[in-house]
This record gives C-alpha cells, structure tokens and sequence, in this order.
C-alpha cells in the first residue's frame, strides 16, 4: 500500500461521506408522518456526525499533500420519505460503511499510519453504534443471551 493508493482510497471515503451527510440532511428535511417530529433532529445530528468525519478524512488528506475531493457522487436514495424508508437506506449505508472501513483499517496498518488507524477505529465504533441502534429502531429482534 502507498501512500498514492491510500489518499485514492480516502478520497472515496470522503466522497461517500459527503454523500451520506447530503442523504441525513434531505431525509431531515423531507421525511414525513407523526415521526418527523423526533427522526427530523436525530437525522440532522447524523448529518453534522458525516460532516466531522469529512472534515478528518480531508484532514488526513492535506496531511499526506494531496488535494481532498469536492463533492459527492449522486445520491441514489430515492425519495421515501417514510420514517421506514428512511431508516432503511440509513442501516444500508451505515453498514457498508462499517464493512469499507474494516478493510482501510486493514490498509492503513499496512501503510503504518498509526493516526489514520486511530480515525478509522473511531468512524467504525461510531456507524457500527448507528448500526445496532437502526436495528432497535426498525424492530430488530433481540437475542436471548445464552
């Protein structure tokens, strides 16, 4: 792993964080039903959440010289503005994202960037919260403990 490969890979972290800070604040904005009332301010915290870990990735990416990438790619979500919908698409991203970063924590020792390592530990503790949480919230089935 150079670091070439790493600020490639990092800026299509950055791009997909700015895309899903881009779904939690359309999702605030548009959701709708009697949970708009609650979901609307929880979705805008995940949104300044996206923000800080595009502010750490484009951080990280200056560190190492490069230029971060502007912008996201288009966001897929459509438009389902049921509290149910809106859930979904977010456990969907929310677990790529603890999968993806699995994997650049992986690249990031190989790399022996303790720091990075350290940025990466922190996202994947923080989605895989949002994960298990999303679970609860659409009715996941809890587990008897053996």
């Amino acid at each position: 792993m150079t670091v070439e490969e790493m600020v490639h890979l990092l800026n299509g972290d950055l791009k997909n964080e700015y895309k899903h800070m881009h779904f939690y604040l359309y999702a605030a904005a548009s959701v709708t039903g009697v949970e708009r009332y609650f979901l609307s301010d929880v979705l805008k915290k995940h949104a300044e959440s996206e923000l800080e870990h595009c502010v750490q990735f484009a951080t990280k990416i200056r560190s190492y010289g490069y230029q971060p990438a502007a912008g996201s790619d288009a966001n897929p979500f459509e438009p389902k503005h049921t509290a149910d919908g809106v859930l979904r698409y977010a456990l969907a991203i929310e677990e790529e994202v603890v999968a993806n970063y699995k994997v650049r924590r992986q690249q990031a020792e190989e790399l022996g960037d303790t720091a990075l390592v350290l940025i990466l530990e922190e996202q994947i503790e923080d989605s895989q919260h949002d994960v298990d949480e999303l679970m609860i919230a659409l009715g996941g089935i809890p587990k008897v403990a053996v």
